[in-house]
Protein backbone atom coordinates (compact mmCIF):
# COMPACT_ATOMS: atom_id res chain seq x y z
CA UNK A 1 0.00 0.00 0.00
CA UNK A 2 1.18 3.50 -0.81
CA UNK A 3 2.74 5.72 2.10
CA UNK A 4 2.11 9.84 1.98
CA UNK A 5 4.14 11.72 5.05
CA UNK A 6 2.02 14.49 6.07
CA UNK A 7 2.71 17.23 8.85
CA UNK A 8 4.96 13.95 10.73
CA UNK A 9 2.56 11.13 10.40
CA UNK A 10 2.54 8.09 7.87
CA UNK A 11 -0.45 8.01 6.06
CA UNK A 12 -1.41 4.96 4.06
CA UNK A 13 -3.05 5.37 1.09
CA UNK A 14 -6.52 3.59 0.40
CA UNK A 15 -7.52 3.64 -3.91
CA UNK A 16 -10.64 2.25 -4.30
CA UNK A 17 -13.65 3.24 -6.08
CA UNK A 18 -16.78 5.41 -5.83
CA UNK A 19 -20.26 3.30 -6.46
CA UNK A 20 -19.83 5.16 -9.77
CA UNK A 21 -16.51 4.20 -10.60
CA UNK A 22 -14.79 7.02 -10.19
CA UNK A 23 -11.34 6.57 -8.07
CA UNK A 24 -11.64 7.20 -4.50
CA UNK A 25 -8.62 8.05 -1.99
CA UNK A 26 -9.01 7.67 1.78
CA UNK A 27 -5.81 8.25 3.61
CA UNK A 28 -5.50 5.60 7.00
CA UNK A 29 -4.00 6.04 10.00
CA UNK A 30 -1.68 3.74 12.14
CA UNK A 31 -4.90 1.96 13.34
CA UNK A 32 -6.53 1.92 9.54
CA UNK A 33 -8.92 4.69 10.09
CA UNK A 34 -9.52 7.53 8.15
CA UNK A 35 -7.33 10.27 8.60
CA UNK A 36 -8.83 12.31 5.55
CA UNK A 37 -10.28 11.68 2.18
CA UNK A 38 -9.07 13.97 -0.08
CA UNK A 39 -11.24 12.55 -3.27
CA UNK A 40 -14.43 13.24 -3.43
CA UNK A 41 -17.62 12.43 -6.07
CA UNK A 42 -19.86 14.77 -8.09
CA UNK A 43 -23.07 13.30 -9.46
CA UNK A 44 -23.07 12.67 -13.30
CA UNK A 45 -19.53 13.32 -13.55
CA UNK A 46 -17.27 9.91 -14.86
CA UNK A 47 -13.84 10.11 -14.92
CA UNK A 48 -11.39 7.86 -16.94
CA UNK A 49 -10.37 4.44 -14.59
CA UNK A 50 -7.36 5.97 -12.37
CA UNK A 51 -8.02 9.42 -12.12
CA UNK A 52 -9.52 11.32 -9.28
CA UNK A 53 -11.15 14.26 -8.25
CA UNK A 54 -9.04 15.75 -5.44
CA UNK A 55 -10.21 18.44 -2.95
CA UNK A 56 -8.68 22.00 -3.05
CA UNK A 57 -10.15 23.81 -0.46
CA UNK A 58 -9.05 24.34 3.09
CA UNK A 59 -6.82 21.83 4.97
CA UNK A 60 -7.29 19.80 1.85
CA UNK A 61 -4.84 22.20 -0.57
CA UNK A 62 -1.86 20.83 2.19
CA UNK A 63 -3.07 17.11 1.33
CA UNK A 64 -3.05 17.53 -2.39
CA UNK A 65 0.43 19.76 -2.16
CA UNK A 66 1.62 16.16 -0.55
CA UNK A 67 0.20 13.97 -2.52
CA UNK A 68 1.48 15.64 -5.98
CA UNK A 69 4.96 16.70 -4.16
CA UNK A 70 5.43 12.86 -3.18
CA UNK A 71 4.35 11.12 -6.47
CA UNK A 72 1.59 9.81 -5.43
CA UNK A 73 -1.11 11.92 -8.32
CA UNK A 74 -0.49 13.88 -11.05
CA UNK A 75 -2.43 17.11 -11.52
CA UNK A 76 -3.80 17.40 -15.02
CA UNK A 77 -4.31 21.31 -14.74
CA UNK A 78 -7.92 20.61 -14.62
CA UNK A 79 -10.52 21.76 -12.05
CA UNK A 80 -14.22 20.86 -12.08
CA UNK A 81 -16.44 23.08 -9.92
CA UNK A 82 -17.66 21.15 -7.05
CA UNK A 83 -20.11 23.90 -5.61
CA UNK A 84 -20.32 27.57 -5.76
CA UNK A 85 -16.99 28.22 -3.81
CA UNK A 86 -14.67 25.14 -4.33
CA UNK A 87 -13.75 23.01 -7.37
CA UNK A 88 -11.85 19.44 -7.58
CA UNK A 89 -8.34 19.24 -9.36
CA UNK A 90 -8.59 15.99 -11.68
CA UNK A 91 -5.42 13.87 -10.89
CA UNK A 92 -4.31 10.92 -12.20
CA UNK A 93 -3.92 8.52 -9.29
CA UNK A 94 -0.15 6.53 -9.27
CA UNK A 95 -0.27 2.81 -8.99
CA UNK A 96 2.16 1.24 -6.88
CA UNK A 97 4.00 -0.13 -10.10
CA UNK A 98 3.56 2.87 -11.49
CA UNK A 99 5.39 4.20 -8.45
CA UNK A 100 8.26 1.46 -8.05
CA UNK A 101 9.03 2.56 -12.02
CA UNK A 102 9.33 5.64 -10.78
CA UNK A 103 11.83 5.07 -8.44
CA UNK A 104 14.03 3.11 -10.37
CA UNK A 105 14.55 5.43 -12.64
CA UNK A 106 15.21 7.86 -10.08
CA UNK A 107 17.93 6.00 -8.74
CA UNK A 108 18.92 5.35 -12.31
CA UNK A 109 19.65 9.01 -12.94
CA UNK A 110 21.60 9.12 -9.29
CA UNK A 111 23.66 6.34 -10.22
CA UNK A 112 24.20 8.02 -13.86
CA UNK A 113 25.23 11.46 -12.28
CA UNK A 114 27.31 10.20 -9.74
CA UNK A 115 29.30 8.38 -12.68
CA UNK A 116 29.58 11.38 -14.38
CA UNK A 117 30.49 13.10 -11.59
CA UNK A 118 33.08 10.48 -10.52
CA UNK A 119 34.57 10.45 -14.32
CA UNK A 120 34.87 14.44 -14.25
CA UNK A 121 36.72 14.17 -11.20
CA UNK A 122 39.21 11.56 -12.39
CA UNK A 123 39.61 13.20 -15.57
Amino acid sequence: MLELCFNGETLKVKVSSYPSGNTRVDLLDDDGLTFSMPSCEVEGILLKPGYALVRTWSHNKDIMLALITQGIIESTGYYLPVSDYADALICKVKTDDELRLDDIAMQAAKEAADMAAKEAAES
